[in-house]
Formats: structure tokens, C-alpha cells, sequence
């Protein structure tokens, strides 16, 4: 393979390297590899490509065709690399006795023109090209504009991980020479492109409406016509700004906006777009749409400032940029993108950190940054459900401590409490993966205090849920325990809190609840048995029987109960009826038959024949050939 360099010898010797480094990659003659090229102006693409592959006039659909490379436009109305391969091996390459190496692509920057459908349609197509490389027996160069960049990283996971190199090209980013937008229409929502720059004067009318979309945004009224017409303003400004529009209309103090906090906005603007859509649930496409640009334009922004310049706005981008990445794991690559998430946490942080005082720790309010500290805490957590559950853990436990050390229940106590019991879950899973007391007392004080501001009256949901987390932990201490006094004082802090979480549970309706009420009692019964049964316990006979009494009640509620209505409040637990045979129903049925053979050992046949009364007719059979 031949190449010219005549091309370049106006270019940065940045790009000069860089242009070096890929044209050694593919002179190589490497088959089935993936290579990604990344440049904003379309002229320097335009000769980057040409350079690598020299040709003269050919068809439309292969622009040039050295000895074995072959360079393909995207069609933007069908834009499927797989397709266009087969078409020119079917078509120009049937003849041809030598297959060529690979197929260089470009003209992906028109589908910015193109629908949000077309465009998740190329994402979802390149997910298969590797394995139709592997068909093909042919490697890939693939040239982007910078934004698609993060969106193939994120919504094109295989094909980004077989990526063998990345080349990244310094370039304003340029206009498209033809397909402009008419002038009285909104640019397109997706990958924002810059149109021609409209007037000055239209400019400022852009901003000024894309301001008052965020004052209505900012109070709290955030409609999806808001949202929607908030991106579609701000966008046209900042497509307007990259195009080199008028120097006053990019200064603040000249009426005009800062095109940072622009780009923060638009993002911020698809993220609230993208939770309004995925809680309805029937715009998941959509949504994850608006997601991925949210992203995009966090990167976009931090692309155009250094955090020694400009800390306090670099770490709300890191911030911002870290909480799109945690939404996008919740859909897909939880791996990486929580990875992702730590990363942009942790540089905020850092740059929290190293900012002399009067810096960004000043600027940015002070909670925000124990609200890092706190979003970081979560994503290890997260993570630790993947992988490496040990190492997420401590670091979990290390961010929600920090965060505390910043922190003051007297002025924010939600927060307070809400990283207190964040902080006691991370301790109790850390227990469950390194077994130990101390663990478990830590994550017991933890629930406790987060309970001194998460009151029945103030916070009845967030308290069930710590109330019902706290009596796991004391139930797992009080098996770990070998004085019996201590078993018996916190199997009795397990059962209370139990008790209290079911209490709330019964005033709330089942779709608030954030645990699951019938495991609840049934760990409730756990917790009345193992009571009742502990010899060294210095329970009387009465007090034993009263609690296997209480244990059989809830394992029949656990297995056997229908669920209230939605809303319904009752104050006491509805009848026992029949539910269908289930992996809940088999358990709290094993449950039920220990703890009548206990009834038996503590009371003898007349104790099991009237625990045997109290359960329903249709359960006697099965409860008699397990007896």
C-alpha cells in the first residue's frame, strides 16, 4: 500500500504523528481489525483520507480503490457497513482475484441530518460487523466527528471493544457542505450539527428563549415541551458558537452565554428528558437517545476547559457526566459504564481537593461535593454486584465516610441520614463477603443513626426500608454471637425493627415499598424461632410457645398471604388465603413445619394439635406427609 504525503505538509505536527502512527497500523495487512479515526474538520478528514488511499474517478459508492484498501461512503438513509461490504463484493469486487485488506468508511457525519431512528439503527448495526469481519476476513477503519464517539463507546459495546486502535485528529469542527437545515425549521434531536450561523441578532433571540425554558426548568416545572425546547435553542446557539458566530454573542457580560455552561445545560436538559421517558416506559429507545447525548455534551464541555482554569464548573461536569453514566448502567454495560461513573467521581474530587482555598471547594457549594462523595460511594456499591466485591466495597465504605466528614445532620439531615444508612449497607454486604462481628456492629450503628432522622412521621418510607435493613444486620450478629444474653438482645432489636418496618409497610401502598414485605415477615418468623429455640435462652415455657406462635404466623403470611389492595392502609395483616404453589410458597413451607415439630418439642401434642388449628384446612394434607 502506497500513501502520499504532499497533503500534509500544512497540517499540526500533532496530526502529522498521528497520521503516521495509522498508516503504519494499516500497511501492516492485518485482517479482521477494527480501527477508529476521529476528526472534526471535514477538510482534514477529507485529506487524511485521500492520503492513505490514493485513487482517481470512480463510482459514487467506492470513492477509491488502492490495491487493497477500498473506501466506502455511508449511505445516510441506510446506513449499514455489513450491507455496503456485500453490495461491493457482489458488485466492483466480484472480479477481483486478490480480496482487499480491509474497507475504510466515512461520511458517518451526515447521519447527524438524518432521524434518531436511522441513527440508532447504524449503532445497532455496527454491534455485528466483527463477526461479519471474521466472515468477511477483512479489517475496518471507521472515520467519526468527535460526538459520535462516546455514542458508539456506549451503545455499540462490541464493536468499541474489539477497536484496535484509536487515532484522534485535532480539528475545529466544520459544517456540512450540503443538506443545511431550511432556516425556519428546528435542527434535528439528534447528534447536534452545526447549521449555517444564522444573524447575530437571531442568535441572542435563541439564547434569550432558551433561557427562559431554563428559568421554567430550574423552577421546577420542567414539562417535556420545556425540556424539548430548551435543547433545541441551546443547540442552535452552540452550533452557531462552533461555527465562529459573533465574539459578544459567546460573552456573558455582553448579553451573550458561556458556550460551557451551554453544552452543561443541553446535557442536563437530555438527562431530565431521558428520566421523564424511561419512567413511562414506553419510549425506552427514546430515551436512551437522550442519555447518550446527555453524555455527549458533558464530554463536549470538558473538552473546552482545563480544571486549573476553570475548577468549579469542571467538577460539575464531572459530576453531572458521572450520574449520566450510572442512569445508562441501570440499561446496559453496568460494568463500564459505572467504571465510568468512578472515573469522572473521582477527578471531581481530585480536583475538589487540589484547589487552593477560596478555589472550586468555595465556588462549588459544599454540598455538592459531599454529594460526590456520596454518588461515588453508590457507584462502588454498584459495581461490587459485578465484580470485585471486596475491593468496591471498602472503597464504598471510604467515599460514604468521607462524605459524613463533611457533612451536618443539624443543616441537611435527609442527606445525613440517607448516607448513614448508604454507608450501613455497604458495611452489612462487605460482612456477608468477610464475615465479621465488627462489620456488622458497624453496619448496625450506621442504620440506628440514619434512624434518629428517618422518623415514621418525617420519612415513613425511607424508615421502613432502614428499619427492615437493620433487623437483617441484627439478625446476622445475633448468630455470630456466642454469649447468650447478647444472641437474645439482638435477636430482640431484629424483631422490633421488623415489627416497626411492617407496621409502616401496611400504611404504605406495596409498589412505594423498596423491600420486599413478605420476606419481611418471613424473616421475622426466622427471627421468633431461633428465640424460642435457643436453650440457653432464660425464657419460661409460655414465653418459648409465644414466640413459636408468632414465628407460625408470619411464615403463613410469607407463604400463603394475598397482598392488600394498593392504598388500601390497612392496619392488621389481611386473612391467610390460598396462593398458588411457588419458590416462596416452598420455603416459608419449610419454615412452617420446623416450627411445628418445635411446638411439639416445647409443649408436646397438644401444643402441635393447636398450632395445627390456627393453619388452613387445604395446607393439612401437605402439612401431615411432611410431618
Amino acid at each position: 500500500m502506497t500513501a502520499t504525503d504532499t497533503a500534509f505538509s500544512g497540517i499540526s505536527d500533532t496530526n502529522s504523528r498521528r497520521y503516521a502512527s495509522l498508516k503504519r497500523a494499516l500497511t501492516l495487512g492485518l485482517r479482521q481489525k477494527i480501527w477508529i479515526a476521529v476528526c472534526d474538520d471535514s477538510d482534514l478528514r477529507r485529506a487524511i483520507a485521500d492520503g492513505l488511499f490514493p485513487g482517481g474517478d470512480l463510482p459514487p459508492a467506492e470513492l477509491r480503490v488502492p490495491p487493497n484498501w477500498v473506501t466506502l461512503d455511508l449511505d445516510p438513509s441506510h446506513p449499514d457497513p455489513n450491507a455496503q461490504i456485500r453490495r461491493w463484493k457482489t458488485g466492483c469486487g466480484a472480479g477481483r482475484e486478490t480480496p482487499p485488506v480491509g474497507f475504510q468508511i466515512v461520511g458517518v457525519e451526515r447521519l447527524t441530518r438524518q432521524p434518531p431512528a436511522i441513527q440508532r439503527s447504524f449503532l445497532d448495526r455496527l454491534g455485528t460487523v466483527p463477526s461479519q469481519l471474521v466472515e468477511f476476513d477483512c479489517s475496518l477503519l471507521l472515520w467519526l466527528p468527535s460526538p459520535w464517539l462516546g455514542c458508539i463507546r456506549q451503545s455499540a459495546p462490541e464493536f468499541w471493544r474489539w477497536r484496535a486502535g484509536l487515532f484522534e485528529f485535532v480539528g475545529d469542527p466544520t459544517p456540512p457542505r450540503n443538506a443545511l437545515p431550511k432556516p425556519d425549521k428546528d435542527p434535528p434531536h439528534g447528534l447536534p450539527q452545526p447549521p449555517s450561523p444564522p444573524p447575530e441578532t437571531d442568535l441572542k433571540q435563541c439564547i434569550e428563549r432558551g433561557r427562559r425554558y431554563r428559568d421554567r426548568i430550574c423552577a421546577g416545572t420542567a414539562s417535556a415541551a420545556d425540556l424539548e425546547g430548551g435543547i433545541r435553542a441551546y443547540e442552535r446557539v452552540l452550533a452557531a458558537l462552533e461555527t465562529g458566530a459573533s465574539a459578544d454573542v459567546d460573552d456573558p457580560d455582553a448579553g451573550g452565554c458561556d458556550r460551557v455552561a451551554l453544552w452543561n445545560d443541553v446535557g442536563t436538559f437530555h438527562r431530565m428528558r431521558f428520566q421523564q421517558l424511561f419512567k413511562s416506559r414506553n419510549a425506552a429507545p427514546d430515551a436512551i437517545s437522550h442519555l447518550q447525548q446527555s453524555i455527549i455534551c458533558y464530554q463536549k464541555a470538558l473538552a473546552k476547559i482545563e480544571p486549573e482554569t476553570s475548577p468549579a464548573i469542571y467538577v460539575k461536569l464531572q459530576s453531572n457526566l458521572g450520574a449520566a453514566h450510572t442512569d445508562l448502567a441501570t440499561i446496559r454495560e453496568p460494568v463500564e459504564n459505572l467504571q465510568q461513573s468512578v472515573i469522572a467521581y473521582e477527578e471531581a474530587i481530585r480536583v475538589l481537593r487540589s484547589s487552593p482555598e477560596g478555589g472550586a471547594a468555595d465556588r462549588l457549594n459544599e454540598m455538592d461535593s459531599i454529594a460526590i462523595q456520596n454518588n461515588l460511594g453508590t457507584a462502588h456499591w454498584n459495581l461490587a454486584q459485578y465484580v470485585r466485591p471486596v475491593t468496591h466495597l471498602k472503597a464504598a465504605i471510604a467515599a460514604y465516610t468521607e462524605a459524613l466528614l463533611g457533612e451536618s445532620p443539624d443543616r441537611e439531615p435527609v442527606r445525613h441520614a440517607m448516607i448513614h444508612a448508604n454507608l450501613g449497607t455497604a458495611y452489612w454486604n462487605l460482612a456477608q463477603h468477610r464475615p465479621s462481628k465488627p462489620l456488622l456492629r458497624r453496619a448496625i450503628r450506621s442504620y440506628r443513626r440514619a434512624l434518629t432522622y428517618r422518623t415514621p412521621a418525617t420519612a415513613p418510607l425511607a424508615c421502613a426500608a432502614t428499619q427492615n435493613n437493620l433487623g437483617t444486620a441484627c439478625w446476622h450478629l445475633a448468630l455470630s454471637l456466642d454469649r447468650p444474653e447478647d444472641r437474645m438482645k439482638f435477636l430482640q432489636e431484629a424483631i422490633a425493627a421488623y415489627e416497626t418496618a411492617l407496621t409502616l409497610a401496611r400504611q404504605l401502598s406495596p409498589a412505594e415499598l423498596t423491600f420486599d414485605a413478605l420476606a419481611t415477615h418471613n424473616n421475622l418468623g426466622l427471627a421468633h424461632y431461633r428465640l424460642a429455640t435457643d436453650r440457653a435462652n432464660p425464657l419460661t415455657q409460655a414465653d418459648r410457645v409465644s414466640h413459636l406462635d408468632r414465628a407460625l404466623h408470619h411464615h403463613a403470611i410469607a407463604g400463603w398471604l394475598e397482598p392488600s389492595p394498593p392504598g388500601s392502609g390497612n392496619p392488621e395483616p389481611p386473612e391467610i388465603t390460598h396462593r398458588p404453589d411457588s419458590e416462596r410458597h416452598r420455603v416459608a413451607f419449610d419454615h412452617l413445619i420446623r416450627t411445628l415439630r418445635a411446638f411439639y418439642e416445647a409443649s408436646g401434642w397438644q401444643g402441635q394439635n393447636r398450632a395445627l388449628s390456627r393453619i388452613p384446612g387445604y395446607l393439612l394434607p401437605e402439612i401431615w406427609r411432611a410431618l
